[in-house]
């Protein structure tokens, strides 16, 4: 896979010395790729289990952070990390809301110190964010914080970048492939590692987003119908559809300001984010179990509206394009481990026991966890090459 998940776990193995491939049926820009086109801020959205999102938010969080701090004047960064640093924007995010949340409904995330997360009435929201005009009567005030937003497409070249320098090969746009067996022999056919490569410790990471439970063998097919059974529905990854437009930014968005409280609500949501200098990311929607692949002009319409409410200048600012995405969304959580699998690929032995390490099912929360979710599952990969070598020098 090449979207944030994949690209990120690419990253951290060809860090820590593994030979990589990625092997992915679109390149991380293509207009179906979710990664490329999601808003890309910073904020937990729509993903299970929350105890260890949140840890694996605040560490890619802190990634972010890390990144964005080669735009200071002291940095000594070179040209590959100031390219990625110019594709981050850390923002006041203003989550409106119609009363005050109880401290112990806050999610964990919030605890995270270097958002610098409070709340607070309208007058002062709209103050300490530097809206543009005053929140609509009906709401108290809301959530302040902060953190970073990334311009997906330029992060992404970067990352790439990156990848190559760390040697990594890069597969891209090979057409479909229906199983992990299929991708290991895309790498054994087509890759310059090629057969050579089955000679070492061989592991694939599965990081296919809404094809995942499908590389995984964990389900059959996207679930058609609702009345699936719980078990199926919950192990099953379904599309959250987003619908988005990219309007032209006018010099009084200087902050990030979402709701999916009255009059919005969890399908119909409004948000607004700043994506790089000349671009604003204008939604949307959340909707389960829709494909639908265009905005119409009815849903457009509606999505402008709700958030010139906010923003009074989205109102007539041009419309660059509309785009409308996939979130993976798995309800029985983020799947993150590792398992061995034997798999029929063309070897010697012509059956190879593979680690295959899953990473999918982020929902609304890829660029979110990207980071720490990578280096989790690199972590638990590593821990069970470990323990397999001590069980077999044990047993000799």
């Amino acid at each position: 896979g090449a979207g944030v998940a994949g690209l990120s776990c690419a990253r951290e193995l060809a860090a820590r010395g593994w030979r990589v491939v990625v092997v992915a049926e679109h390149g991380p820009l293509h207009p179906r790729t979710c990664s490329q086109g999601a808003g890309g801020l910073w904020m937990p959205f729509h993903v299970e289990p929350v105890d260890r999102a949140a840890a694996w938010a605040e560490e890619t969080l802190r990634e972010f952070l890390r990144e964005h701090a080669a735009t200071a004047p002291s940095s000594c960064a070179g040209p590959r990390a100031l390219e990625k640093a110019s594709a981050i924007e850390v923002l006041p995010v203003v989550v409106v809301k119609n009363s005050r949340t109880p401290e112990e409904e806050l999610p964990l995330w919030t605890r995270i110190p270097e958002i610098r997360f409070e709340q607070l009435p309208r007058n002062a929201i709209e103050k300490a964010a530097s809206l543009p005009t005053a929140l609509p009567p009906s709401f108290w005030g809301g959530w302040l914080f902060y953190a970073p937003v990334m311009h997906a497409q330029p992060y992404l070249q970067a990352l790439v970048a990156e990848l190559e320098d760390l040697h990594v090969e890069l597969l891209f746009d090979v057409g479909h492939f229906a199983s992990l067996a299929d991708a290991l022999e895309l790498v054994r056919t087509s890759s310059k590692s090629g057969a050579e490569a089955f000679n070492d410790e061989i592991a694939v990471f599965n990081c296919c987003g809404l094809n995942g439970g499908i590389m995984s063998g964990e389900m059959e097919s996207h679930p058609s119908s609702a009345n699936a059974p719980d078990d199926i529905a919950a192990a099953a990854v379904l599309p959250g559809r987003g619908a988005t437009l990219h309007i032209e930014r006018s010099a009084e968005i200087r902050a990030v300001v979402t709701c999916d409280e009255p009059p919005f609500s969890d399908e119909r949501l409004m948000y607004v984010i700043p994506r790089g200098k000349h671009l604003v990311t204008v939604g949307g929607t959340y909707i389960e179990g829709s494909w639908a692949d265009c905005v119409e002009q009815a849903e457009q319409e509606r999505i402008r509206g709700d958030a010139a409410a906010f923003f009074p200048s989205l109102a007539s600012a041009r419309l660059v394009h509309s785009w409308s995405g996939l979130r993976p969304v798995r309800h029985a959580g983020v799947r993150l481990e590792v398992e061995r699998m034997l798999m029929d690929i063309n070897t010697p032995t012509q059956k190879a026991r593979i680690y295959a390490v899953h990473n999918y099912g982020h929902g609304g929360s890829g660029w979110t966890l990207m980071y720490g979710c990578a280096r989790e599952a690199v972590d638990l990969l590593e821990q069970q090459i470990n323990e397999n070598s001590a069980a077999m020098l044990g047993s000799s």
